[in-house]
């Protein structure tokens, strides 16, 4: 029994070592021990007298693990929390950024940390140390089978030379600037060499700081010296151009100058700040002092506009958004503006009549040019008030126009208001007559005032007898002196065409072989006198007239007079009816001539008697007589 009981405590006991020597393997695998190493350089550890720069300092991580898996080192090997102090008690210039925390460094990273110092004029030149302390925390042990991490605060110290060189040093400053928001101008400023060194082939650039300032074309620009002898300064022009809208302030921007010194080799000298204030933006005061605008009429806005500076403008001109006032290209020329001057400016327009009577506003644009700048623009805005349509009542009261003859319509006008009209005049539009005056001129119409017109025309002779609308047009002057227009259709009635000259025959009746007088009874139809009434008769085979025309010196409404033409008719025409046609011309009153229809009168031809002897019958006899009485009277002599 004893026995069986060790045996089984012997197994018990090796098999516990062997899962206690797994375990160690698989902790060892995971372990690892080591540390950061931190180092400090100064890439350009140069100073400059009298100057205030940035000193960019290097801090390596160049980490070590002393022991354990390769896998796990970046854990023991990265620097956490540092911190960079830098000591300036026993230098004669001055570190202004004395603390900074640059967070964690892994192993192998390098991180720049830019330190400013300020360095006097009169320093030595000479090479001085300055002593960089470094705090950090880090894993000094990592074990985590074991749950086992050791974590470790570390504090060093690193020094660094730097030197204050005697080589070239330079000063940058703003000399002036006439640069606007808003505008462009030029930035001038003054570079010196304060070294004791010659600097050649010298490259100052800028470069601003602020997304509201550019020069030139971008956010830097640069200028070039030949050469900047020990204590001689350049003067140096950049343009620059300021946002609209920019907070009136200082603008910073930085400095660079890179040059060759004396041997040749080419260096810089970074670090210096110059600042920009530009003036404030250009401004101009637009304001409406009188506007005569009406609802489909004719009106004139008048304002001023004032150059609130802060330079003098020239070459100003005003541009109206005039789209909605029949305007759309409105300029007025003011020409140069000085600081605080003021100039009268005014826009004519027409208000479309179904636009409505409210305020509008419209858009005044301002060009102008600046010493410094080219063509630049301003915009305002100012409030127009929109009268109420000025109304007219238009109406015909009586119409004589007849088809083909010349006629009057007369009607009457009255002014509906609001406001009293002067010098108004009504003119016809498109009208199914041809008036002799399409305007007629009515005078001044004060409100409710009514006055009549009248118009007189021909109506052409192809025209249908039917009413007729015609557009009216009103045009007035208001008590601005404004011109106005309104429109109003009327409806002008046109009476039937009739005959002005009625011709009728008197007992047109002759025989075959007849020579005698055709009478016609001419009557004017017409409501008023006509004069020179010409008639021309023209007939055909077989009736014929040598004398085919004739002249009545004047016909009264009404009257009718007795006219005779020659008419022969051919032996052997037969009994039967022909047509003679009259032609007929006058003038009327307004001295228009005026021509009718042809008239057309029935002759009516018979035949000859059964007792009349022929005339040739009658001709031959009496020639036979005659002829006997000629050879008896010879004979008896």
């Amino acid at each position: 029994m004893t026995r069986r009981v060790c045996g089984v405590a012997l197994v018990l006991l090796v098999l516990t070592g062997a899962t206690a020597g797994i375990g160690a393997a698989q902790d060892e695998g995971q372990y690892v021990r080591g540390e950061p190493d931190l180092r400090v350089y100064v890439p350009e550890p140069t100073l400059t007298p009298g100057s205030t720069a940035e000193l960019t300092v290097q801090v390596a991580n160049d980490g070590e693990v002393h022991s354990g898996a390769v896998t796990q080192r970046e854990v023991v090997t990265t620097a956490r929390s540092v911190t960079v102090e830098i000591e300036d008690d026993d230098v004669p210039f001055t570190v202004e950024t004395r603390r900074k925390s640059i967070g964690t460094i892994a192993d192998g990273d390098v991180r720049d940390v830019p330190i400013t110092v300020t360095t006097p004029e009169d320093v030595e030149r000479a090479e001085y140390t300055l002593d960089v302390r470094l705090r950090y925390s880090h894993t000094s042990q990592y074990a985590p089978r074991s749950n086992v991490v050791q974590e470790r605060s570390r504090t060093v110290s690193e020094p660094i030379d730097v030197v204050v060189d005697d080589g070239p040093a330079f000063d940058l400053r703003t000399v002036r600037s006439d640069v606007q928001v808003g505008g462009s101008g030029t930035l001038t400023t003054e570079v010196t060499n304060r070294g004791e060194e010659t600097a050649r082939d010298v490259t100052v650039e800028l470069e601003t700081t602020s997304d509201d300032l550019r020069l030139g074309e971008t956010d830097r620009n640069t200028a070039h010296v030949d050469r900047l002898d020990p204590g001689e300064n350049a003067t140096l022009r950049y343009e620059a151009d300021v946002r609209s809208g920019t907070t009136l302030r200082d603008l910073a921007v930085t400095g660079r100058v890179e040059f060759t010194d004396s041997n040749g080799v080419r260096d810089a000298r970074t670090g210096m700040i110059v600042g920009v204030r530009p003036k404030p933006e250009q401004a101009f005061s637009v304001s409406m002092t009188d506007a005569t605008f009406r609802v489909g009429g004719t009106g004139i806005v008048r304002g001023e506009i004032r150059n609130d500076g802060p330079v003098d403008a020239s070459d100003v001109v005003l541009a109206l958004d005039g789209t909605r006032l029949g305007a759309p290209n409105a300029t007025y020329g003011i020409g140069d503006l000085a600081v605080g001057e003021s100039a009268a400016f005014r826009f004519r327009g027409t208000v479309p009549t179904e636009a409505e009577a409210v305020p509008r506003r419209f858009e005044v644009t301002t060009r102008y040019r600046t010493r410094a700048d080219g063509e630049r623009t301003s915009e305002s805005w100012i409030y127009v008030p929109i009268d109420p349509r000025q109304d007219f009542r238009v109406s015909v009261t009586d119409s004589s126009l007849r088809v083909g003859e010349t006629g009057t319509v007369r009607g009457t006008i009255r002014n509906a208001g609001p406001v009293d009209a002067r010098n108004v005049v009504v003119s016809l539009g498109d009208a199914p007559f041809a008036p002799r005056d399409p305007t007629y001129a009515i005078g001044d119409l004060d409100v409710d005032e009514s006055a009549t017109f009248r118009f007189r025309g021909t109506v052409p002779s192809d025209s249908d007898a039917v009413p007729q609308q015609v557009s009216v047009t009103t045009r007035y002057r208001d008590p601005g002196d404004t011109e106005g227009t309104s429109e109003d259709p009327v409806v002008v009635s046109i009476a039937e065409r009739r005959e002005a000259v009625d011709v009728t025959a008197v007992e047109p009746r002759f025989a075959a072989g007849e020579d005698g007088v055709l009478e016609l009874d001419v009557t004017n139809r017409r409501d008023a006198e006509i004069r020179d009434v010409y008639l021309r008769l023209n007939v055909d085979e077989p009736l014929e007239s040598e004398f085919g025309t004739t002249v009545i010196p004047s016909l009264r409404p009404g009257e009718t007079a007795r006219v005779a033409f020659d008419l022969e008719v051919d032996g052997g025409a037969p009994a039967s009816r022909f047509p003679a046609t009259v032609e007929v011309e006058y003038t009327d009153g307004d001295e228009t001539r005026n021509a009718t229809r042809p008239a057309t009168v029935a002759i009516t031809v018979t035949e000859t008697g059964g007792n009349d002897l022929p005339v040739e019958v009658v001709v031959f006899v009496v020639l036979l007589l005659l002829v006997a009485a000629g050879g008896w009277w010879f004979y008896a002599r």
